[in-house]
Order: structure tokens, then sequence, then C-alpha cells
């Protein structure tokens, strides 16, 4: 028992000796110096997105902008705005006919999504791009592009809708 009490007295001794030495300069001669740096870290990063509550397509290209404010981020930090369900592999948004009788299919139209001039599937699905900088609120990825819907006289009347879901992650800056 006593050999047991002995180890724990010697280990304790042995993690404050090495905590003291970690931590401090040793200053042994006359006229000695040294540098030590004052450090604080300030944990509030904030930041506040604004995407659209309803995206309008249309006959022709269009475009919608993803943008932000109160931007508090780290030198290190990002803010990455992505799509992460609504759209298919190929950046496609499907909208589908609304209200459809039980009885009869359902229709459907397509938008191709782009951002930058790039498929949003090359951009991994990424629509807005924000770091720490003097223009911390614009989105570097710029404006999402939804192609023209192709309407012709045999395309059914009606509301379309698809859904597409937005989500914002705190990453460390890729630049």
């Amino acid at each position: 028992m006593s050999k047991k009490i002995l180890m724990v007295i010697v280990t304790v001794i042995m993690i404050f000796t090495l905590k003291g030495t970690a931590y401090a300069a040793e200053l042994t001669g006359d006229g000695d110096s040294v540098n030590v740096p004052v450090r604080y870290t300030v944990n509030n990063t904030a930041f506040v997105i604004t995407v659209p509550m309803v995206i309008t397509a249309d006959t022709k290209d269009c475009y919608f902008e993803i943008s932000a404010s109160k931007m508090n981020l780290r030198p290190d930090e990002a803010v990455v705005v992505s799509i992460v369900s609504g759209c298919d592999i190929d950046g496609a948004v499907n909208l589908v006919r609304q209200d459809v009788a039980t009885d009869k299919p359902v229709a459907t139209l397509k938008t191709m999504l782009t951002v930058g001039g790039k498929s949003i599937v090359e951009n991994d699905y990424r629509v807005g791009y924000f770091r720490d900088s003097i223009n911390s609120e614009i989105n570097l990825d710029g404006k999402v592009t939804l192609s023209g819907l192709e309407i012709n006289e045999n395309t059914e009347a009606g509301d379309y809708e698809g859904i597409i879901r937005f989500q914002v992650e705190l990453r460390p800056d890729e630049t």
C-alpha cells in the first residue's frame, strides 16, 4: 500500500514540475531578458445569412442572391451556404404540378442551378461563400442562376413547385 501512495505522490510532483517549467522562462544571469506574448482569444463569431423565402423561376434565365450581414468571423473561418436537398445529381430542381387529380399523371418542369457559370454539382452544391475580409458580406460565389423553364402549348396549366433546403456551416477558410 505504501508503494502505491509513494507512486501517487511522485506522479503529482512530476506533473506540477512539468507544468511549471512548460509555462516559465528562466532568467539566470544579470541583465537577462525575455519576450513573453500576452494572449487572449475572443470567441464571439457571429453572422446572419439571408436566403430568399420564395424563389420564382421564369421562362428565361433568372437569378437570386444569398447575402450576409453582421459578420464577425475569425481570419481562419468562412461561412459556407449549400443546397443539401431538392436538387438532383445534375443540379436540377424538379418543379411538380400542384393539386393534380389522383387519376391523372403529375406533370413536372425542370430548372438547372448554376453559380458563377458552373453547375452547382461542380461546386459541390455550394451556393455561398463568405470569409473574413473588408467585404465579408459579399457572396464570393456570386449569384445563383436558374435556367429558363421550357414551356410550350402542351405544358399543363397550373402551379408548379419544388423545395430546396439551404444549410449554413462555419468552416475553416479555404483560401
